[in-house]
């Protein structure tokens, strides 16, 4: 029996929208620049009625990421519908809390710094 047909349906949420529903909201200071860590987990279960932005993922090329503001160069990516604005699947789908090879003694935390975004 395949267990994914019935599977929890979820979405993936926009990056900007992913730092407006942080509800921790705590904050960081690194070298005199205040970060919001981010606590919140990039989707959200389908049942939730909500007023939300809704990624689409596509196939073609893309222009630069919002999120990171680097090129894409991948041809699937993500476009969120609201926010008319497009994303790396890698940052869209980044988790909260994660472990580096790099730096294998404690979790790497993703942070925020606002006055990067136009939100």
């Amino acid at each position: 029996m395949d267990p994914l047909p019935n599977a929890a349906s979820c979405r993936l949420l926009c990056p900007q929208e992913r730092f407006v529903k942080d509800i921790y909201r705590k904050v960081i200071t690194v070298s005199g620049k205040i970060f919001h860590v981010v606590s919140s987990p990039y989707w959200i279960p389908d049942a939730v009625h909500e007023n939300s932005h809704h990624l689409q993922f596509v196939e073609e090329g893309g222009k630069s990421c919002y999120s990171c503001s680097r090129k894409i160069l991948e041809k699937a990516y993500y476009y969120c519908s609201h926010c008319c604005e497009d994303y790396h699947k890698e940052c869209v789908e980044s988790p909260s809390l994660f472990q580096s090879s790099s730096q294998p003694k404690h979790p790497l935390q993703l942070v925020w710094f606002p006055g990067y975004y136009n939100t």
